[in-house]
């Protein structure tokens, strides 16, 4: 009987209100309009097919489509920001963070389509990057913050961290070979060619 009212306790924390619900309807429906369009041919009506609301609905949220693809640009980045801290936080050491943190982006960025454009020549995914999303104290919060909890000194430099965590990406995709093609391979070039470029040892000390 007690597990039976264990089982059917009922969620007692807080329920999204019917505008959060919607809006996050209409950035998925942008999410996938970008996935199907592209960015360059993707419209207003891509979105507001995908979502299943009439148009007055969706003008209640988004004028235009730039407006969409700026917060739903802004929310994939932000969630892959959450999985790569929660990633980091399962290793101990500091260099097993940036290693294992690399490959987890490398597995999930080109299977977003936001987030894959940053990746490929499209100048104009420029346009739609919210900068609180660039800015340093942001970038701590969502995909450092623990890794500068527990070693404060990379909070001083985390921005060029960041920069050079971004450039050490972009060979990864644009030039792929047989040492990234599993992952043990691909974390023995982690190791030995581009997380020793973070200077990790200086803030071990």
């Amino acid at each position: 009987m007690k597990l039976e009212e264990e089982q059917t306790e009922k969620y007692k924390g807080p329920y999204p209100s019917r505008k959060e619900v919607t809006r996050e309807r209409l950035l998925d429906a942008c999410v996938l309009s970008v996935a199907e369009y592209g960015l360059r041919k993707v419209k207003m009506n891509h979105i507001i097919e995908h979502s299943g609301l009439s148009r007055p609905s969706v003008y209640k949220y988004y004028k235009n489509k730039e407006a969409v693809l700026v917060d739903a640009f802004t929310r994939e980045v932000i969630r892959l920001s959450q999985g790569l801290a929660h990633e980091m936080t399962k290793h101990r050491k500091l260099e097993d963070k940036f290693v294992y943190g690399l490959m987890y982006a490398y597995e999930v960025v080109p299977e977003n389509p936001m987030v894959r454009l940053i990746i490929g020549d499209n100048t104009e995914i420029r346009k739609f990057i919210n900068t609180d999303t660039q800015d340093a104290n942001v970038i701590t919060e969502l995909g450092f913050s623990e890794v500068v909890a527990e070693y404060p000194k990379l909070k001083k430099d985390i921005y060029e961290i960041y920069r050079y965590w971004q450039r050490s990406l972009l060979p990864l995709f644009l030039v792929p070979g047989e040492e990234l093609e599993t992952q043990r391979t691909l974390e023995k070039y982690l190791r030995q060619r581009v997380v020793p470029g973070f200077g990790l040892e200086k803030y071990l000390k």
